[in-house]
């Protein structure tokens, strides 16, 4: 009889594969992560990527529930970081959701985290300094 104060290890009988070639195949295909673009998608991306060239900042503005998000996240996942030996990652892409009632220095701030800067304390001067010569780094690497 088990003993009731000591755990129960119960080990599962091994996973025996009788799936079939193309089962597998149909598997593996639905376990990736996939992203249809649709047109307005397409066209938002597009303009994203007429502002990165033209450097300048931009912000979406929209209803709730129409995917800015998730059109962004999908911009952002196209357009991954690089980093090279030790130095800041060159980010392409930033994508900061600031609360409506956040000011200035919680904008820096959040910039700065997400740039990985260590110095997130100062005034708003210092901050906003910071910020402008981070960025203009980060253009003359990228431009």
């Amino acid at each position: 009889m088990p003993d009731p104060t000591k755990p129960e290890i119960i080990v599962p009988p091994p996973r025996t594969s009788k799936l079939d070639s193309p089962t597998r195949q149909q598997i593996e295909r639905l376990q990736n992560h996939s992203i249809v673009e649709l047109e307005m998608v397409q066209q938002f991306h597009s303009w994203l990527d007429d502002k990165r060239q033209c450097r300048q900042a931009c912000r979406v503005v929209g209803d709730s529930r129409t995917g800015k998000t998730v059109a962004c996240n999908a911009y952002r996942h196209k357009h991954n970081d690089q980093r090279t030996n030790g130095d800041a990652p060159i980010v392409p892409v930033m994508y900061l959701h600031a609360p409506t009632e956040s000011g200035p220095r919680e904008l820096f701030v959040g910039l700065l985290d997400y740039l990985q800067y260590r110095i997130t304390r100062g005034t708003i001067s210092d901050l906003r300094d910071r910020v402008y010569r981070l960025l203009k780094r980060l253009f003359r690497i990228c431009g």
